[in-house]
């Protein structure tokens, strides 16, 4: 259990490492040390504890330890016992500190401390903003009971945040990929004003896709490509992995619909039409029409290359048609090109070629 006892207790001999700072820190005739800012500009960076210490130490000597700001540092410093007790002492904190220790404690697995704060922040009549929420959701996601989420959910719509797409797109995620819950993480998302934040639609693809709703995947990209929004990384790593549970009759179906998508001119980015074609690499690799694979990824810009991705879809194709030949040349292509970097993905498809090209024993 975390203690809330306002007693901080700090060793008396401590050797501080930067001498010119122990210095200023004990010098009597130094007034600039006694401001706020100075004392929280102390404080921002990586700290040695036992510069922390004689910091903390010097805080309270001069009484600035009410400082809202000098008190938000210290608990960024500190972990979640200690970082309680330094909140506790504040008499009136605004919302800095209050985020400050919600994170703390949400970073240390100590969910229903977070919601304790947090309940004590509407106590206060304060109003918590996107960052409180953000903390609150990492807290989240270490629980066991949708509940809880639902709650948060319930103030976030009855302070009328709802509005804000980064709250939103925290909570689209928790649903999402913390609960599976998806009806609610689809319902968040189609109340968003303002759907521009590629990171929510990527949170619910993820979500659909950990959940085996390959269709439902394949529906939100489409749009989402239809809009002109650029697909990240662990968004077509989400796509990959929902189109490679697909049957025949699906793959084909997908094939055409995104053949015509690349085809009809609807995307002005050429990001967009890599990513579109990344996916047919992939399809038509699990469809066995390895030329097809190559000739959508010859399609994809230079730009598009960057990215490990694509390389992984069409070495992952001639996995799948039993050509290690040309798998091996694509690999060797993409090293010694230097566009991009190889991942696990791409070595354990590089090995399986090794086993391919194996002599058998008679």
């Amino acid at each position: 259990m975390l203690s809330l006892s306002h007693q901080i207790v700090f060793p008396t001999t401590q050797r501080l490492k930067f001498k010119p700072i122990v210095a200023l820190l004990h010098s009597p005739s130094s007034c600039s040390i006694a401001d706020p800012t100075n004392l929280a500009t102390l404080l921002q960076g990586n700290i040695p504890r036992s510069h922390l210490l004689q910091i903390h130490a010097r805080i309270f000597y001069l009484g600035a330890h009410q400082d809202n700001l000098i008190a938000t540092r210290l608990i960024g410093h500190y972990p979640s016992r200690v970082a309680l007790r330094v909140f506790h002492h504040l008499q009136n904190p605004n919302i800095f500190p209050f985020n400050a220790i919600i994170r703390v404690l949400a970073q240390n697995g100590h969910f229903f401390h977070a919601l304790s704060v947090f309940n004590y922040l509407k106590r206060r009549s304060l109003s918590p903003n996107d960052l409180t929420f953000s903390f609150l959701f990492k807290a989240c996601f270490r629980t066991k009971d949708v509940r809880y989420v639902e709650q948060i959910h319930a103030h976030i719509q009855k302070i009328g945040f709802l509005s804000d797409s980064f709250v939103c797109n925290g909570l689209v995620s928790v649903y999402a990929k913390g609960f599976n819950s998806l009806v609610s993480a689809r319902k968040v998302f189609d109340e968003i004003p303002d759907k521009m934040l590629v990171s929510c639609w990527t949170n619910l693809i993820t979500g659909f896709a950990q959940s085996g709703h390959s269709e439902e995947v394949l529906q939100l990209f489409q749009v989402m490509v239809r809009q002109n929004l650029l697909p990240q990384s662990d968004t077509m790593v989400s796509v990959l992995s929902a189109c490679s549970s697909l049957e025949m009759p699906k793959i084909e179906k997908w094939v055409n619909v995104f053949s015509e998508l690349v085809g009809d001119g609807v995307s002005t980015r050429e990001t967009c039409h890599d990513s579109v074609n990344t996916v047919l690499v992939y399809l038509f690799g699990k469809w066995g029409r390895i030329e097809k694979s190559r000739e959508n990824f010859d399609r994809i810009s230079t730009s598009g290359k960057s990215s490990v991705v694509p390389w992984n879809a069409m070495i992952n194709a001639y996995v799948q048609s039993g050509c290690p030949v040309e798998g091996l040349n694509l690999f060797r292509m993409m090293v010694e090109e230097e566009t991009t970097r190889p991942n696990h993905i791409t070595m354990v498809s590089a090995v399986s070629y090794t086993h391919l090209t194996l002599p058998t024993k008679a």
